[in-house]
């Protein structure tokens, strides 16, 4: 029994790597992208977007068809980040980092997600993806239009607007 247990296992190890490598090696495998320079999109310093709020944001999105209102649910931000709105299937974070304290959870929340693209929520392990652009970040999770229109127009927003 014991020597069956073993060939099974070897066998599921192969299948998986196997898997793994398809994936890996897949044409429409693309990496994410998290931890881009934000100079990649032309946000600098003196870019306005460091000026803006969630509601400008938001308008922003209503305007390239991304929103249907500008009605939003205020979501819990306690040692997230600064503010946080929901609209419809959009959530849209903010970091006031003038205000935050370097060794507050807010900023390392803001880290997490300029490094990696994801924000362990509340040191959980439970992470929740986010795409950042100067002191905002959003999750696109269930949002049903097309996502890289959306990730586009929303790394266009502050540049020169």
């Amino acid at each position: 029994m014991k020597k069956i247990s073993i060939i099974y296992f070897f066998l599921f190890l192969i299948i998986f790597a196997g898997f793994v490598g398809y994936v890996a090696t897949a044409k429409d495998f693309k990496k994410p992208d998290a931890g881009l320079n934000q100079e990649e999109f032309g946000i600098t310093d003196e870019s306005p977007i460091w000026e803006k709020s969630i509601d400008d944001l938001a308008k922003y999105l209503k305007e390239e068809g991304f929103l249907k209102s500008l009605k939003g649910e205020k979501l819990a931000t306690s040692e997230l980040c600064s503010d946080a709105v929901k609209f419809g299937d959009i959530e849209i974070f903010w970091w006031d980092l003038d205000k935050l304290d370097k060794d507050s959870q807010e900023y390392d929340a803001f880290t997490q997600m300029r490094e990696s693209g994801m924000i362990d929520l509340y040191g959980s392990g439970n992470m929740m993806s986010t795409i950042q652009q100067g002191p905002f970040g959003i999750n696109i999770k269930d949002y049903s239009g097309n996502k890289e229109t959306l990730i586009k127009a929303y790394h266009k927003f502050g540049v020169d607007n």
